[in-house]
């Protein structure tokens, strides 16, 4: 999990001890209000309209009363009775705050008692009911916020509507304004967006309306002054850094202040999302100085709730009573804040990793240095998952299989079919399926078909013959993802080209609002209605027809309530000319998805023959629809229908005209689709429902992934190489999680169950150690980058060297950098090789991971060389080895592995121990040919073998003396060195006299020799080459500056 920085560890310990107080003055709009006004709608439609409390009543007739009541309800008489009071208020029209007069009498709680007694006295739920409702009730009166909410509106109050787009605004005015006196539209300096102003009526009471609009955000995020340069700032002080909302455009606030001045209320029309409820609390930033004090601050803003542009819809969120569900609301600040929270973490570590890679990338590749390298919580996950995908293609190793082949001789005899006009697109065939599937042996296959065909002689026999009915369920209701899907996948249409398409369709009042993650259409839907209003359409009247003749069928399937918005449906009916082509599609699917939530399951009737070939089963399915249901609306959903050639019966035989063994290669995996990748993105929260478009158009922009044939994604060599380096340095900067565990955070903002600092200063500290992590490692982003792009430092000289051993394809070998590097430009993974040499192939592969062995040699007469395997020398298999590697080769060579049967390992290879360093083995080495050399894999000391040995191998046999191996040394007659010129011997190198003067002891190079170094040399010299520290038998120089002689006896 690279760092180990657990995003979402911490956040537990500090959610323990910490609970939300629910503070009705400061929690605006919060859910506790609004399920006090639900429950007193409840509980006052249960048991009728509440008597109006008498006023005339004495207060000494109160002060017994509340005595009295007080002491028969457990000392409660007198809350409850400012709960009438204030029940009173919120049920009857004609109510004043004075009705919340304390010394009021208590006859309407006497009554709300005997009413709560007389209707199912008995009923637990009936009491619960009551009593939650009182104690919401009383809370909900005693804070400011309902005391605010029951004051009136006075006649002639001027009333500010403040819509997200001018088409809504206009379709606001349309609908509120008069038929006769209409609506004006003023639009001049400094309104860059239209005003709309009429007369209408709002609580009861005619006001004067201006609506008008804003064009999306009204402010951006960014950082405060002083921390613009990319070069002058460091990027890890951006995660401290101050940050402040600036105006999108100057022009949109002095609009809005402008439009304010003079009003009394103002009403918000924005998009029903977090987004929206952000937007609110910008617009409100302005708009909230210049209303008038008419009326207190809790009752001056509303926030309207609407999920269409139909004009019935947009009545209904005007004048339903303030708090109850679906009517006007005070604006979320919790909702807003973690939008706040959200725009922040995006910002700092966004622009963090951005400038950074940006400009070390730039510095070191000349392809890079005019490109911005972006980076971004929800841009780089996605990218993640479409360079896994390619992971897995490149990976994948075909594989052949085989698989049994049967036809048989059949009769013509067409099978009774319902009706002749089905015969046309039924296509009658027998396609039999081989029960084992397939099998990956060769051999096996033979055998099988050979036993096959000496069982059954070439006949078949129908063991049975069943048939039985299957329904393909209708779809749930429309939501945002899944249109999505349906977009790119059946249309053709990009996520952000169905998002603008769908909007735009909202925005002129064909359809609902198009975000929504929701798949229940709420109870009080009128579907019917809605369906009957496309009877008159010719594109849809024999479908609406079907649904209307039998409205008992039309009970959609149950969906998931998200509690957003209803599911996305058709608002008035169109034809193929009242929009444009994008648009006709888009509108078309809508219109049908929705008619097929509302239609009958595709029934279907299937038919399966089995058939035994010998000891072999094979079976044939056939299907037929009986039904089409919900098919007829969504017809590029109805299945294809198949039928037998002729009629099976249990017990026939019949002659097998074929029976053969065919072979097949397994395939890989495509491309992730952007239908697929939308999937994926909802599965881990990378995103929402509205941004997820945006996050794909990025990739693309920036040039991560390509579009391909099929709507397939394909990354592109610079995304491949983020995305590896990324999850080189630390996988959770490429993998979902850390973004899911994010967006979970946040939603607890949002639902008030954490606070907006303590999110925001955990992740912030999550994601500065993440980032510094990054940066110590960026080395490791540098090798990555090599392969794939031109290094300002490297040579001219890279060229192929040897296979991977994951995707089995050529890596590219680099020289010119320092230390060497060996890179799979499939894979994306860059492997160190040895300084100071050359590198060759060995011609065998590892038998841990299969990739080239290489071999390694330092120049020089006395250089060292060793075969390494690219993958084992950078990620050494034994522990013990990666955490000391060796000084003679900073990296796990082959002969240092212990694997028991690799001929390069030192198991094979090892002669016995070094006496020099007593740590590591004497091992042949098997490349040296014309001087042969023994080292140890531990040291740098090197024994030579006289010039003109053939060849010296290694025996299983041991030296009865010392225990090391013996080894078998072969010389051509002409030049041998032994006694009687004879061409071979067998002994101890240690022990052997013969052979221990045939060699000699040096100290290796592990580099290249870079010319004679001046100085005196310790040690012997002989044949004028390197140190020489004597015959391996008995003696050797101890030390340096030591010029005593030891000896010492070579042990396994």
């Amino acid at each position: 999990r690279g760092k180990g920085v657990g995003i979402g560890v911490s956040f537990e310990a500090e959610t323990v001890n910490y609970q939300k107080k629910q503070n009705y003055d400061s929690k605006i709009g919060g859910k506790e209000q609004l399920k006090a006004w639900q429950m007193i709608e409840e509980v006052s439609d249960k048991w009728g309209h509440l008597p109006r409390v008498n006023k005339s009543t004495s207060s000494h007739e109160n002060d017994g009363r509340r005595t009295k009541n007080k002491r028969e309800r457990g000392g409660r008489g007198g809350r409850e009775r400012e709960i009438v009071r204030f029940i009173n208020v919120f049920r009857d029209d004609d109510g004043d705050a004075e009705d919340f007069d304390a010394s009021s009498s208590s006859e309407g709680t006497l009554t709300w008692m005997e009413r709560k007694t007389d209707l199912d006295t008995k009923s637990p739920e009936n009491i619960r009911i009551v009593d939650q409702t009182l104690e919401h009730a009383y809370r909900f009166h005693k804070s400011e916020i309902g005391k605010g909410w029951a004051q009136r509106i006075h006649p002639g109050s001027v009333v500010l509507h403040i819509a997200e787009k001018p088409t809504i605004a206009e379709a606001l005015a349309r609908t509120f304004a008069d038929e006769v006196s209409g609506y004006t539209t003023e639009k001049g300096h400094p309104f860059h967006t239209p005003v709309h102003k009429l007369q209408s009526r709002f609580m009861g009471e005619n006001c004067q309306f201006r609506v008008t609009s804003v064009t999306g955000h009204v402010y951006n995020c960014d950082f405060e002054q002083g921390f613009e340069s990319w070069e002058r700032t460091d990027p890890v002080t951006l995660f401290a850094a101050p940050t402040r909302k600036i105006p999108t455009t100057g022009s949109v606030l002095r609009h809005l202040s402008a439009v304010a001045q003079g009003c009394d209320l103002c009403i918000l029309w924005l998009d029903c999302d977090p987004e929206g409820e952000n937007i609110c609390f910008e617009v409100l930033e302005t708009v909230g100085q210049k209303l008038a004090r008419t009326y207190s601050q809790y009752r001056r803003v509303y926030r309207a709730i609407f999920s269409s542009l139909a004009p019935v819809d947009l009545k209904e969120a005007l004048n339903k009573r303030p708090g109850l569900e679906g009517g006007l609301k005070m604006p979320d600040i919790n909702v807003s804040r973690a939008v706040d929270a959200r725009q922040i973490l995006d910002l700092k570590m966004g622009v963090a990793f951005t400038r950074y890679q940006s400009v070390f990338l730039r510095g070191r590749f000349n392809r890079l240095s005019a490109k911005t390298i972006s980076f971004g919580p929800c841009q780089t996950p996605t990218l993640g998952l479409c360079v896994k995908r390619q992971d897995e293609i490149n990976s994948f190793e075909p594989e052949s299989f085989w698989r049994l082949d049967v036809r048989l001789s059949l009769p013509f005899q067409p099978m009774t079919i319902n009706s002749e006009a089905d015969k046309a697109h039924i296509r009658t065939s027998i396609e039999l399926v081989w029960a084992r599937g397939r099998v990956f042996h060769h051999k096996v296959g033979l055998m099988l078909l050979a036993k096959a065909k000496f069982d059954s002689k070439m006949r078949g026999v129908i063991r049975d013959v069943n048939s039985k009915e299957r329904l393909n369920g209708r779809p749930t209701a429309l939501n945002t993802t899944a249109m999505l899907k349906a977009g790119s996948k059946g249309l053709g249409f990009s996520p952000i080209e169905t998002m603008r398409t769908a909007e735009h369709l909202y925005t002129s009042g064909f359809i609902s609002y198009p975000r929504t993650e929701t798949t229940h259409y709420a109870k009080n839907m009128d579907l019917l209605s809605m369906v009957r209003a496309h009877a008159n359409n010719p594109e849809y009247a024999e479908v609406v027809q079907k649904i209307l003749s039998n409205p008992s069928k039309a009970r959609p399937k149950a969906g998931v309530d998200a509690g957003d918005h209803p599911p996305i449906t058709p608002v008035r009916s169109a034809s193929r000319h009242d929009l444009g082509p994008r648009e006709w599609k888009i509108y078309d699917y809508i219109t049908r998805h929705f008619f097929g939530t509302l239609m009958g399951d595709c029934k279907m009737s299937d038919s399966t023959v089995v058939l035994d070939v010998g000891s072999e089963r094979f079976t044939a399915k056939a299907s037929i629809v009986l039904d089409p249901g919900f098919t007829d609306a969504m017809p590029w959903l109805k299945p294809d229908e198949t039928a037998f050639p002729c009629e099976f019966k249990a017990g026939e035989t019949y002659p097998i005209q074929r029976l053969d063994l065919k072979d097949g290669l397994t395939s890989p995996p495509g491309l992730l689709t952007e239908s697929e990748l939308i999937d994926q993105m909802e599965k881990h929260g990378i995103g929402t429902d509205a941004s997820i478009p945006t996050h794909i158009k990025s990739l693309c922009d920036r040039g991560y992934v390509s579009l391909q044939a099929g709507r397939r994604l394909a990354p592109s060599p610079l995304g491949i190489v983020l995305a590896h380096g990324y999850k080189t340095i630390d996988c959770e900067l490429i993998v979902p999680y850390m973004r899911s565990t994010v967006e979970k955070q946040l939603s607890k903002i949002a639902k008030g169950e954490l606070t907006y600092d303590v999110v925001l200063q955990h992740c912030l500290r999550s994601f500065r150690d993440k980032f510094i992590f990054f940066a110590e490692h960026s080395k490791t982003f540098e090798s990555l980058f090599e392969a794939r792009f031109s290094s300002n430092s490297s040579g001219a000289h890279s060229r192929d060297l040897s296979k991977c051993g994951k995707c089995r394809r050529w890596m590219l070998y680099n020289p010119g950098v320092r230390p060497p590097t060996l890179t799979c430009s499939t894979c994306d993974v860059t492997y160190n090789l040895p300084a100071g040499g050359t590198i060759k192939i060995l011609g065998r592969e590892c038998p841990f991971d299969r990739f080239e062995v290489l071999i390694f040699k330092a120049g020089g007469p006395n250089g060292i060389s060793y075969p390494l395997c690219p993958y084992c020398f950078n990620n050494p298999p034994f522990e013990d080895i990666a955490k000391n590697q060796a000084k003679s080769t900073n990296g796990m060579s082959c002969v240092q592995c212990r694997h028991p049967t690799c001929p390069q390992s030192s198991v094979s290879l090892s002669l016995c121990l070094c006496p020099y360093c007593r740590r590591g083995s004497l091992v042949l080495d098997p490349t040296s040919r014309a001087v042969w050399k023994i080292v140890c894999n531990h040291c740098d000391r090197l024994i030579k073998f006289a010039e003109g040995a053939n060849k010296v191998q290694m025996t299983k046999r041991k030296c009865e003396k010392c225990k090391a191996k013996l080894l078998h040394i072969f010389y051509p007659k002409e030049a041998s060195r032994l006694p009687d010129r004879n061409d071979e011997i067998i002994g101890c190198l240690a022990c052997d006299p013969i052979i221990n003067e045939t060699t000699e002891v040096v100290k290796g190079r592990l580099t290249k020799a870079k010319g004679r170094r001046k100085g005196r040399r310790k040690g012997r010299r002989r044949h004028g080459g390197s140190d020489v520290d004597g015959p391996v038998q008995i003696q050797y120089n101890s030390g340096a500056g030591k010029s005593r002689r030891m000896k010492q006896t070579i042990k396994m």
